[in-house]
């Protein structure tokens, strides 16, 4: 399994992730041609060299071609940079960014998710300010050098195409700053509800050590946040700001490679589920996501249950640093409730039967809630009473019973 770390922990910004990403990549001079011709209008992407107290990374800038916009550009200190003689700040909100994204050719995939980041960043101002999310200005987020770094960080990560991304805790700075509403706490009200549910640090120095597409590319990519795994790193790199920090080095750094193998992730463990009312496509699925997980190997056996009837039981062999997401995963594609670890531990969550009224009548139901996963099962004995009342499958009963219980 690979793994992407990225070490926020002296701040994060989308230019300062791209070049870290970039880093990383095996061909960075391709890579940066095939960003220049995916059709930004007016701007070019490019990269130099340097080392920082021993850190050797790059620095990203975005060029400016032809006479055609004036907007300010934006430095990671999130001051324009007012060289130019004459400027028109461009106004964009969420549909304006979103027809920018859209003309790029790039995948689907880096569109729609580049799209969900701006549609986090303006759900957190929209909060801020107290309107529609829809009208809210993107100030410097909605420049033309912030959208392409957004961009940019996707098109290497669909490169780099690793299983899992991990972060460090987010550097936020401290101390105060100034808006265009005046004096404020560091973080930024924008930014610190972007913040909301991941970690974050104040880090070393008293200014704002990240901005806002920084903690939502980091939040919308990272799987989960803490200290650097051991992993044999393949490839690594580092991405530079401009401004000169007091007490660190202003910098992202990156590495990806793979678990590395030790003799706790070494031994193996056996996990196994009871698994009911799945499709065969369902089954399908599940088991290549715990594929994707990494784990050795996952397969089923079919079973009859007295109380459940006919079913699979699901067996995954896979490494004991793996069995908490393969558990994990089991639980989150599938109906089961409960992984059971051969000889050990049982993965299981909490249920509550409880009772809704629909269409068909009075449905008894499971609600299941553990490991960040809520789900609701309806009763396969009122299911097929409710089947036979009205006079269809047993599969559209359920899938009616699901979706008037809003699951």
């Amino acid at each position: 399994m690979s793994i992407l770390y990225i070490d926020a922990s002296m701040g994060i910004t989308g230019a300062k992730l791209l070049g870290a990403l970039i880093g990383c990549l095996e061909r960075p001079g391709q890579f940066i041609g095939r960003f220049n011709d995916i059709g930004f209008e007016g701007i070019r992407l490019e990269s130099s060299e340097t080392a920082v107290r021993g850190i050797s990374g790059r620095i990203i800038e975005f060029k400016r071609s032809g006479q055609e916009d004036y907007e300010d550009e934006i430095d990671e200190d999130m001051e324009p940079r007012r060289h130019r003689s004459h400027h028109r700040h461009v106004m964009r909100a969420l549909p304006d960014v979103a027809e920018l994204i859209d003309e790029l050719s790039v995948s689907g995939r880096v569109r729609r998710r580049a799209a969900a980041v701006y549609e986090m960043m303006a759900e957190a101002d929209a909060k801020v300010r107290g309107e529609d999310m829809r009208d809210v200005i993107l100030h410097r987020t909605g420049s033309r050098d912030v959208i392409a770094s957004v961009v940019g960080v996707f098109m290497a990560l669909e490169e780099l195409n690793c299983d899992k991304i991990l972060s460090s805790p987010i550097a936020v700075g401290s101390g105060r700053t100034r808006t265009s509403k005046g004096e404020t706490d560091i973080p930024i009200p924008v930014i610190a509800e972007l913040l909301d549910g991941i970690p974050s640090i104040p880090g070393t120095e008293s200014f704002e050590m990240c901005t806002a597409e920084g903690v939502a590319l980091i939040k919308s990519i990272a799987e989960s946040f803490g200290e650097a795994p051991e992993i044999s790193a393949k490839r690594s790199g580092a991405g530079f700001g401009t401004r000169e920090y007091r007490n660190g080095v202003n910098c992202v750094r990156a590495e990806i490679g793979d678990i590395a193998v030790t003799a706790a992730n070494a031994a193996e463990v056996e996990l196994e589920s009871e698994l009911y009312g799945e499709s065969g496509a369902a089954i399908d699925h599940m088991l290549s996501r715990l594929l994707d997980e990494g784990v050795r190997d996952a397969y089923t056996l079919p079973i009859v249950s007295a109380v459940n009837g006919r079913g699979v039981l699901l067996k995954v062999i896979c490494a004991e640093t793996a069995a908490d997401d393969a558990a994990r995963c089991i639980l989150a594609n599938t109906s089961a409730a409960s992984v059971r670890r051969r000889g050990s531990a049982v993965y299981e969550m909490d249920a509550e039967d409880t009772e809704i009224l629909t269409s068909m009548g009075k449905i008894r139901m499971k609600q299941i809630e553990g490991y960040g996963i809520r789900r609701i099962i309806p009763s396969r004995e009122d299911t097929e009473a409710a089947a036979e009342r009205n006079g269809i499958s047993y599969a559209e009963a359920y899938e009616r019973i699901k979706r008037e219980a809003g699951v």
